[in-house]
């Protein structure tokens, strides 16, 4: 709920003789605002500064009688410790003292994360998206090649993650998945923070997305980045296995346009006081496909539009303000559909917030903040055909299915989300045995998201199948060719649901020695959610006047989460972690909302012509929806041990092992009151004879945590996954000329999932059938699709010589 924007500067000063020195005073001041935090060593000689920003800092430590220390550079990223411990001479001593100072290993967190910085993040050779950065991460990989933004964290789906961008919630309710994409030239600093996420991360059980944006400073500073890319630059010679198929035209691929352009400017309004920053990207890309010889091409364009404001009335107040806004649409095309089959998606994706930083005393700060979002997603022909769709599933010659008529499935989908946290930091030292760093917080989380969809434009469409039937004559074949036609009608309908979510959090980092750091945290969450009544209507769309009554209390979950870790120190160069947590999915309301309260009846009728006469073949009633009246959040347990060793002040190497158990995800649930004729099959793998059920009266489905009892899963079984992983990390900032992210992954998971007959287990439930059949259960544990046994992923910015970047 409430995503970490800060992270903290710590450490310990002590004399020459190794005595530690209370009463210093520790100031660090941002070196782009100005602006300083100041706290005071305890009696062991400890100081903490929570909840600095992301930015770069010069630390002074001052006591009377000695030399003042001064280190300069010193970067904090998003969750992280920053350790400087400084040793002090006498005024009269004049040798200099060297800093003993590791910001890039972080002694006292019991959390691997993965954070990159902007100078990192624009010499990356991605293709200028937020997605292609987290996706370089240790133990992050891509669930489909042609879909960057379904990114799987140890094995978790894309719906388990959380999203966030200035400590806002990005995450969508429907989907899981993040909501909107920032441009490029704003980002300051990603973090991927994958194991060991502390209480005040919740609703998640993969990783946490953070994302920080650029702030103006006291320095005017701005950019213009373009990138182009024509024709006559792209390789057009594709081969394709459509070659030659009907509708297939005999041409390469073809770029019609591709420029990303993107402006940013950041400065001062009043030097100290207040900054502005504000950024546009203008992205179109234009292409068409191998064999797609139309003069339509796929189109994706976006403009984006953000807006950042910073004031510092005070030393001790800091307000921000923002503002995102995106108009996207996406036209898409096809080798194999008409241009009145053809679609657009797309409208806006405005976001805004604000919040309040509020410097209580030297060790405690008070934040409080607001974000919300609102998105509209419409997907309408591209051409305003109002036509029947038609499919033609055996075009002539054989090859892909044909689309043309009208659009196959519009749909309009609007959501939104407001949300209110706030949180208090404060440090303690010498207390309750040793030095605390707590954090407390509680947040409000209000969304809504609703669909309109129907089959077709007019709620109607059309399929054309041909089927070669083959007869054996004293030795001769002949082949026939059986022609039919299928018409399926359902009514337009709307679903949706209101959310709410309240949180709670209480976080500790307890420094018990100068080796020892135990991190300690629980939050509670409330998830609830209702299904809105809705306007019954047609199958072109309009009302009928009838109102479908709504469902209060279809989500009412109250869970705990408990974590505890902790970070050892080895001597000067090397941390010992250990870390155990429980973690929850959000209310991914895809998982269960669908089908709506009465859903439309799907008619299906077949003739021999496609003018008829249609006779009637079968109804699908997709039924009320029900859920299972003790249906759980899908929930994770988590251990972690690893151990990590810098090797230089700016190189360190990272051992991880992970273990995640989760339970309780949420499918088709199939009750033992249908009827079923037990056949024979023989399994074409193993040769096994196994049963099948013929259905003779289809069972009762609902949502639920398991197979159910009418399934022929085995008896008692749940949906479940199971993640085995290690990773070997090594992290190399920029020194020398050269800076370096890279690692390797091995891990094993399997289990027994919702969909095991889909191609993307990563996704919701949404409206699919799958598993609603009982014999979809038949084999169904196995190997999951984000697993990648083996998985090396390397990105580095290095010097050339005349000033050139590889």
């Amino acid at each position: 709920a409430l995503a970490q924007t800060t992270g903290t500067i710590r450490g310990q000063i002590k004399d020459r003789e190794g005595k530690p020195l209370p009463g210093v005073t520790v100031t660090a001041t941002s070196l782009g605002r100005g602006l300083s935090r100041t706290v005071v060593t305890g009696d062991g000689g400890f100081f903490a500064l929570p909840s600095l920003n992301v930015e770069v800092y010069t630390v002074n430590a001052v006591l009377d009688g000695f030399q003042e220390q001064v280190v300069e550079n010193v970067r904090v990223g998003i969750s992280t410790s920053v350790t400087l411990d400084l040793v002090m001479s006498s005024a009269t001593f004049e040798e200099t003292i060297e800093v003993l100072a590791s910001p890039i290993l972080d002694t006292t967190s019991s959390a691997v994360g993965v954070n990159f910085e902007a100078e990192f993040i624009e010499d990356l050779p991605t293709t200028r998206n937020f997605w292609d950065m987290m996706a370089v991460a240790p133990g992050v990989v891509q669930q489909q090649t042609n879909e960057a933004w379904k990114l799987s964290a140890f094995g978790s789906s894309t719906a388990s993650n959380s999203w966030s961008i200035d400590g806002q919630n990005n995450t969508l309710n429907e989907s899981g998945q993040a909501f909107w994409w920032p441009n490029p030239d704003t980002v300051e600093e990603v973090q991927v923070l994958a194991i060991g996420a502390p209480a005040q991360y919740g609703n998640m059980s993969g990783a946490a997305m953070n994302v920080v944006t650029k702030s103006g400073t006291n320095d005017f500073k701005g950019g213009v980045n373009i990138w182009y890319q024509g024709d006559s630059l792209t390789n057009d010679d594709v081969p394709s296995d459509a070659a030659g198929l009907p509708g297939y035209a005999d041409v390469g691929f073809r770029r019609d346009d591709f420029a990303d352009v993107s402006f940013t400017l950041g400065g001062p309004i009043k030097k100290d006081k207040a900054w502005f920053f504000v950024a546009y990207e203008y992205f179109r890309d234009a292409y068409n496909e191998v064999g797609d010889g139309s003069e339509l091409p796929n189109e994706y364009f976006s403009d984006k539009y953000d807006v950042k404001l910073n004031w510092a009335p005070s030393n001790n107040i800091s307000l921000q303000a923002k503002y995102h806004n995106d108009i996207w649409p996406w036209k898409f095309s096809d080798a194999f559909q008409t241009a009145s089959a053809s679609g657009t998606e797309g409208d806006r994706n405005p976001a805004w917030g604000a919040r309040l930083d509020w410097i209580i005393s030297n060790n405690t700060l008070f934040e409080i903040s607001y974000s919300g979002y609102t998105g509209i997603d419409v997907y309408e022909s591209r051409t305003g055909s109002v036509e029947d769709p038609f499919i033609d599933y055996s075009p002539p010659e054989g090859g892909p299915p044909h689309f043309s008529g009208g659009l196959y499935f519009p749909w309009t989908w609007d959501n939104r989300q407001d949300a209110v946290n706030v949180a208090v930091s404060t440090y303690a030292d010498d207390f309750l045995g040793g030095d605390h760093e707590f954090k407390f917080g509680v947040s409000y989380d209000k969304g809504m998201d609703e669909t309109t969809s129907s089959g077709g434009i007019r709620g109607r469409y059309f399929y054309r199948y041909v089927y070669t039937y083959d007869y054996d004559y004293y030795g001769t074949i002949y082949s026939y060719d059986y022609e039919y036609f299928y018409r399926v009608t359902a009514a337009a309908y709307t679903y949706g649901s209101e959310n709410e979510t309240i949180s709670g959090f209480i976080d500790d980092s307890w420094r018990v020695t100068d080796r020892l750091t135990i991190n300690l945290g629980v939050r509670f969450d409330r998830l609830t959610s209702d299904v809105p009544a809705y306007p019954r209507l047609d199958r072109f769309g309009n009302e009928t006047g009838e109102i479908i009554p709504g469902i209060d209390n279809q989500i009412d979950w109250s869970i705990f989460s408990p974590r505890i870790g902790f970070a050892y120190k080895t001597g000067e160069n090397g941390v010992l972690r250990g870390f155990y947590g429980k973690f929850y999915n959000s209310n991914v309301t895809g998982d269960w909302k669908a089908p709506p309260p009465s859903p439309p009846i799907f008619v299906a009728e077949i003739s021999d012509s496609l003018d008829g006469p249609w006779e009637p073949l079968w109804t699908f009633d997709y039924g009320e929806p029900v859920l299972d009246p003790n249906l759980q959040p899908p929930e994770t347990d988590q251990f972690t041990l690893g151990y990590e060793r810098r090797l230089t002040n700016a190189l360190t190497i990272n051992f991880q092992g992970v273990y995640k158990k989760t339970k309780n995800l949420i499918g088709w649930e199939i009750l033992d009151d249908g009827v079923y004729e037990m056949l024979p099959w023989v399994n074409p793998i193993t040769g096994e004879i196994q049963p099948i059920a013929s259905i003779i009266e289809q069972p009762t489905t609902r949502k639920g945590n398991r197979p159910g009892a009418g399934s022929l899963a085995p008896p008692g079984q749940a949906f479940e996954q199971e993640y085995k992983g290690a990773s070997l990390i090594v992290n190399k900032r920029y020194a020398n000329g050269w800076s370096l992210m890279g690692s390797y992954t091995w891990s094993d998971s399997s289990g027994f999932l919702p969909t095991p007959l889909a191609q993307d287990q990563g996704n919701p439930a949404w409206t699919s059938q799958n598993g609603r059949d009982p014999n979809n259960w038949i084999n169904a544990e196995q190997a999951l699709q984000n697993q990648r046994r083996h998985a090396v992923q390397i990105q580095g910015n290095f010097d050339l010589p005349w000033n050139l970047l590889g």
